[in-house]
């Protein structure tokens, strides 16, 4: 990782971000920077539509700051990710999104003032990046029924909202969508499955009642979690959920849950598949080669642990 540094940070907001639509996006960025400026930050602000975002980050990472701070949902924070790659910026979250998952793993506040507050005690952790293929995801990787548009529209919407829409697709279609013959590799395992859902994600979730999306036990653990569904009726997908929002969904015997540093899944017929990372829905080729990058990422963060 390069530990070298221009001086200075980055402020890059997604200025079509639910956030932002809430107040003038000059006088809302202003109040940010101003917010960072009385800790002690030399902040360089940049508002971009969502559409320019990429090549914005990318922009950025090269000029080499001494952090990258985005204000974004999730799919803003993973091309962050992606940008910073292995050069060891440290990255400051505004979460701004539905979910903000990986914000919330970070006990990052919802709140702007207290996402800048974090920033500004300038705590750094260390956490993994897991890969699919050449894709980077920091919280979950759908393949299948929830890899859909449907599941990931609703930009700007409450996350309440995104989880109850969610919930009754599950219910309603789950078992009209094709089933897919998987065969799915660890370092360890060799199995076969004819499912309609599986996810992948970087380190494990808690079991949480409720609507919202769990958090995870771990950010560091350099381990994947692999969720295997083998429900095949309405019904099975109701007690499924039943069981999510009673917090108990990894008791559930139609839910086959392991861990692995590596994995890998191929679709019988299949060339390509639908998946979803981290909210965002993208196409990728056959099979799926998942990694872990232990502990690649320096992010700033609400917790206790810190180097």
């Amino acid at each position: 990782m390069s530990s070298q540094r221009n001086g200075g940070a980055v402020l890059l907001i997604n200025e079509n971000a639910g956030g932002v639509a809430r107040a003038a996006k000059e006088e809302w960025a202003a109040q940010v920077a101003d917010r960072l400026d009385s800790a002690g930050w030399k902040v360089n602000v940049c508002s971009v539509a969502a559409s320019g975002i990429h090549q914005e980050l990318h922009r950025a990472v090269a000029a080499a700051p001494e952090a990258l701070i985005v204000g974004g949902g999730d799919g803003t924070i993973l091309s962050a990710v992606s940008a910073i790659g292995e050069r060891g910026i440290p990255l400051g979250i505004i979460p701004m999104g539905t979910f903000n998952s990986l914000a919330r793993d970070l006990h990052i506040p919802p709140q702007w003032e207290g996402a800048v507050d974090v920033i500004a005690q300038r705590q750094i952790r260390v956490i993994d990046v897991a890969m699919v293929n050449n894709r980077p995801f920091m919280s979950l990787c759908v393949i299948g029924f929830l890899a859909t548009p449907e599941c990931s529209e609703g930009e700007g919407r409450p996350w309440w909202w995104k989880a109850m829409r969610n919930l009754r697709l599950a219910v309603s279609g789950y078992a009209r969508y094709p089933a897919m013959h998987l065969r799915v590799e660890t370092e360890t395992t060799t199995g076969f499955l004819k499912t309609r859902l599986v996810a992948v994600a970087n380190n494990s979730f808690q079991d949480e009642s409720g609507l919202k999306v769990p958090l995870r036990q771990e950010v560091d653990s350099g381990r994947l979690t692999i969720y295997l569904s083998k429900h095949s009726s309405q019904l099975e997908v109701m007690r499924a959920g039943l069981a999510f929002l009673m917090g108990r969904l990894s008791d559930d015997p139609n839910l086959t849950i392991l861990s692995a540093r590596s994995a890998a899944i191929s679709a019988r017929w299949r060339r390509h598949l639908a998946i979803t990372l981290d909210g965002e829905v993208v196409r990728e080729a056959m099979p799926l080669r998942f990694r872990m990058h232990p502990k690649q990422l320096r992010v700033f963060s609400g917790g206790t642990q810190q180097i």
